[in-house]
């Protein structure tokens, strides 16, 4: 066969073992979707009553955060997806028939990790931009209902408690309420007082720091203002809303998180459960890459004599021991503060250790 020919011959067979994985990761991934969407569902049906906060709100908030489900399973359903595609080839005889047609085990191999590149991008895709926002979407919704006032506004987030008001802007790496505007108002509608701040800094007593506060007095026609570098305020705004002001940390984007790992730096406060969190987000879809290569071991693996569906139990296993096991390593590293690149990377090295490792010994 000329070598032109055996190249394009390769390539429908990348395509052909692609497709093939992409469709089992799919299938699992969806039949995972649907179990922990339910169980997301049935833990928001309890607060259904809180506030504002109804039924279609519940179901609307279990949608908006399919897609971290998606990060979260996506590791443990490409490794089940794949070991169900690979079977399905071996079985019938497919796995064969590309050794017979020249393919090495090593080349199929190949095949797998550009299959997994391709969920690798799609990871770091949903982990940077379709996760995060829909995530706070979500938990902002939840918030506001629950505390059963309007905070969102067409000019920011807004509330109120009899004469005084409070406007949020914007928030900064999902954590930084910015942009800070304080009306309070005597009962005649008049302004008494005024305070502008670039950021707030919350803190869990109810009290806001504000930064950079700019406070205008009216009084007997007069103005008094005042500037200060930082200036503590007693806020109004309950527990629920507050969470709508800053959201988890594992809410926010990579860049987001980022960003405010290094501005925490900055102001010189704690960043390290920011910086690990960073870096198993990094981690997450390079794991999932991992866990294709990993499948392969069980259809070209010693245990020919297992049938399908053991396979598949066994690869299910697999995947959650591997899975538990790189949290307890990052929840270790988080005690013993180990570098946070260090326990992120360090399971992905393992499983790639054992898949080289094995595919030598038996090939």
């Amino acid at each position: 066969m000329e070598v032109g020919s055996m190249s394009s011959l390769f390539n429908t067979i990348d395509r052909y073992i692609a497709t093939q994985v992409l469709k089992g990761w799919l299938l699992i991934l969806l039949i995972v979707l649907v179990l922990f969407s339910f169980l997301e569902l049935v833990n928001q049906l309890d607060d259904v009553g809180d506030g504002d906060y109804s039924v279609s709100d519940a179901f609307l908030y279990v949608l908006l955060t399919i897609p971290k489900r998606v990060t979260m399973l996506s590791p443990v359903s490409a490794m089940v997806g794949s070991v169900i595609a690979l079977v399905g080839l071996a079985n019938n005889g497919e796995l064969m028939a590309m050794r017979a047609a020249g393919m090495s085990i090593q080349r199929i191999v190949i095949s797998l990790l550009k299959t997994g590149v391709i969920i690798l991008l799609l990871g770091l895709v949903f982990e940077q931009w379709i996760a995060p926002p829909l995530e706070q979407s979500a938990l902002r919704l939840r918030s506001i209902k629950r505390s059963g006032l309007s905070l969102a506004g067409s000019n920011g987030f807004w509330s109120r408690n009899n004469q005084l008001f409070v406007r949020v802007g914007d928030i900064q790496y999902g954590r930084i309420p910015s942009d800070i505007e304080i009306f309070e108002f005597n009962e005649t509608h008049q302004l008494l007082t005024y305070i502008r701040a670039d950021s707030v800094r919350l803190h869990k007593n109810g009290k806001w720091l504000l930064a950079n506060a700019a406070i205008k007095r009216f009084h007997n026609k007069a103005i008094d203002h005042a500037e200060y570098n930082q200036f503590q305020w007693k806020t109004f705004l309950s527990e629920s809303e507050m969470q709508a002001l800053e959201f988890p940390i594992d809410s926010l984007s990579i860049s987001d998180l980022a960003s405010y790992v290094e501005y925490l730096k900055t102001v010189g406060e704690p960043y390290q459960d920011h910086r690990h969190q960073l870096w198993k987000k990094i981690s997450r879809p390079f794991s999932a890459t991992a866990m294709v290569l990993l499948a392969s071991l069980f259809a070209f693996g010693s245990h020919r004599s297992f049938n399908k569906g053991k396979r598949i139990l066994q690869a299910t296993i697999v995947a959650l021991l591997l899975y538990f096991s790189s949290e307890m390593i990052a929840n270790a590293g988080l005690l013993f503060a180990a570098d946070p690149i260090l326990t992120a990377i360090l399971p992905i090295l393992i499983i790639v250790f054992i898949v080289i490792l094995q595919l030598k010994r038996s090939f």
